[in-house]
């Protein structure tokens, strides 16, 4: 139905602003008869190209050929029959023949006429395309005495111009034109911009190209819901942020994957959280390393899954953002647990990695079976391309981990409220000390929960409100492709850009929440890579080149006064790195105790944040 208003939204417009070739109610003194100039879209099927009818409201031949291509281009593939394509070309090229005007015997010039299609002829094409009817094509119209279409011929009165009074023209069966043109490609389509002319015979969503209903218009890609402008903001900020997201991630990753040497629950979570995060980002360096190109693989063409670059992206971001869902609500619950000071007699974090990949692999794996990935109309990146597959595995899986997140976050809550208030009454305590030790983590979760819960309400906002901005977007085709220059306010720009952003920061919140902290101070300070011989001969190298330079400027500056320097050699600065880094870790060994027992203290490392 909405490609049926579209198709008739830009016939009429058609007819109005350039109207089909109706016949003149007075004749045309400046009328002429023309050569066919040879337009691919007609040719081979004309009665007689050798002398066209010009005159009335097209003055040349190029206004004809413009207007035949724009109701070509609009109009459903039911129209496009041999026999109808024949008689609407014959309808715009009208065979022309010329009449002698004399006066008194004596020739004094011609008038040129219009050979018109039969009345039969308008009715099989309205037949097969009602919609023409609908947009005010009436094959019975009648100017005086004559006929736009007549059932035999029209009878013209020349006499106004020293000709006969009765000059009969009979019509043109158009069904007994000798085509020679190729019938199963009669013209080639000219689509008004911004749409772009598809010579295709699949026409399904499945084939990437957004048709208008059985036209061969389609929308460019990328879609015309947003403005260029708008389609470079989005994207700049998706170069930008993404990328930093990814360095971030990469650093995390980096610290509590490869240089860490405790793994415990806390330092667990925060691993695969950051590395869902990063495969999220890996699919935007992806665009930002191809561009367009990977999302818009032809014009007007729209990324499916068949094309190798949409699929591979979007497999890798449904994955990372299913997991970091799970992730998320996983660290909520586990940050709960450091707050009650809930012990248990196993570590259960094997499970938590088995269970929730497993998850995030069903998930993503479900969409593939139905050829789901794809670009859509209003995103970066390829994703799900229908509303259900994307409620089912991605919006309401959502739902759920944001209600038992929130419940977790409420018990947190009451819990600070009743530690607080106990500490108000009978002085600071260690559970007080645990949760002053945690509010990095606890304001993470609940910004990141905050971001999960707008981004949740906006989707569902656009899929209630789709139908509306659709009607928008009618409006918006038919000012854009027959006036130019129109703008539409479809989806909210600044909506639109938020929720694209929130998505793509998750990783620097990660990084300054999680990558920023004692705890990886503590393990980079821990790690081989710092404590290996030849980093520690690098570091010393550094430290007594950053001394000397130092040294040099200082003495530069105090008109020869002499300054030096106590130097370090290599064995004393390993001895002082190796003492403090013994006293650091003998003082979180002792805040850890404050706080928790031995057992809790490997897993709920929270207190080091």
């Amino acid at each position: 139905m909405k490609g049926s208003i579209i198709i008739i939204i830009l016939l009429i417009s058609v007819f109005l602003i350039t109207g089909i070739h109706s016949m003149d109610g007075d004749l045309d003194p400046n009328a002429r008869c023309e050569p066919y100039k040879g337009y691919s879209i007609c040719k081979g099927r004309l009665n007689n190209e050798a002398s066209i009818y010009v005159g009335g409201q097209y003055s040349s031949q190029d206004q004809m050929n413009s207007t035949i291509s724009t109701l070509f281009s609009a109009s459903p593939s039911t129209c496009k029959t041999s026999n109808a394509t024949t008689a609407l070309c014959n309808n715009f090229f009208q065979q022309c023949i010329s009449i002698s005007l004399n006066v008194s015997g004596t020739e004094t010039g011609t008038q040129a006429l219009a050979v018109r299609p039969c009345r039969v002829n308008c009715e099989y094409v309205v037949d097969l395309c009602p919609l023409l009817t609908m947009a005010g094509i009436d094959c019975s119209t009648q100017n005086g005495s004559l006929f736009e279409f007549p059932v035999v011929s029209n009878t013209y009165n020349l006499a106004s111009r020293n000709g006969p009074a009765s000059q009969v023209v009979e019509c043109l069966n158009t069904n007994t034109v000798n085509v020679t043109a190729n019938s199963s490609d009669p013209f080639n389509g000219v689509c008004p911009s911004p749409f772009v002319y598809v010579n295709t015979t699949d026409k399904s969503d499945l084939s990437g190209y957004a048709m208008i209903d059985n036209t061969d218009c389609a929308m460019n890609c990328p879609s015309m819901l947003f403005s260029t402008d708008q389609w470079r903001s989005y994207q700049l900020m998706v170069n930008i942020v993404s990328t930093i997201s990814f360095v971030a991630m990469t650093f995390n990753i980096f610290t509590y994957g490869v240089l860490n040497k405790k793994y415990d629950r806390h330092t667990i979570i925060v691993l695969f959280f950051s590395t869902s995060i990063f495969l999220m980002m890996l699919a935007d360096i992806v665009f930002t390393a191809k561009g367009w190109e990977l999302l818009c693989p032809e014009p007007g063409r729209y990324a499916r899954q068949f094309d190798a670059g949409c699929a591979a992206t979007g497999i890798i971001f449904q994955f990372g953002a299913v997991s970091a869902v799970l992730w998320w609500s996983c660290m909520s619950f586990d940050l709960w647990l450091v707050i009650r000071k809930v012990t248990t007699s196993q570590s259960y974090h094997n499970y938590y990695i088995a269970i929730l990949n497993f998850v995030a692999l069903v998930f993503t794996i479900v969409p593939l079976f139905e050829k789901e990935y794809g670009y859509g109309y209003g995103g970066l990146g390829c994703w799900m391309l229908s509303d259900k597959y994307q409620n089912a595995v991605f919006w309401i899986p959502l739902c759920v981990c944001l209600l038992g997140g929130s419940i977790f976050i409420i018990l947190i809550i009451k819990e600070i409220y009743s530690v607080v208030s106990k500490v108000n009454r009978e002085g600071t305590s260690g559970r007080f000390y645990m949760i002053k030790m945690n509010i990095r983590p606890i304001l993470i979760i609940l910004i990141v929960c905050g971001e999960f819960i707008y981004l949740f309400i906006y989707h569902f906002y656009v899929q209630a409100n789709t139908d509306e901005w659709y009607a928008e977007m009618v409006e918006y085709l038919k000012c854009e492709a027959f006036i130019g220059g129109c703008s539409a306010s479809i989806i909210p720009y600044s909506a639109q850009f938020t929720f694209l952003f929130f998505m793509r920061l998750l990783g620097i919140e990660s990084l300054f929440f999680y990558g920023i902290s004692r705890r990886t101070k503590k393990i980079w300070l821990e790690s081989t890579l710092i404590n290996h011989r030849i980093s520690q001969t690098i570091f010393s190298r550094l430290r007594h080149f950053f001394k000397r330079v130092t040294s040099i400027r200082l003495g530069s500056g105090t008109s020869g006064a002499a300054f030096t320097w106590e130097t370090t050699t290599d064995s004393q600065f390993t001895s002082k790195y190796t003492t403090d880094t013994r006293m650091e870790s003998a003082v979180s060994g002792i805040q850890l105790e404050t706080v928790t027992n031995m057992e809790e203290s490997t897993s709920s490392t929270h207190d080091e944040l």
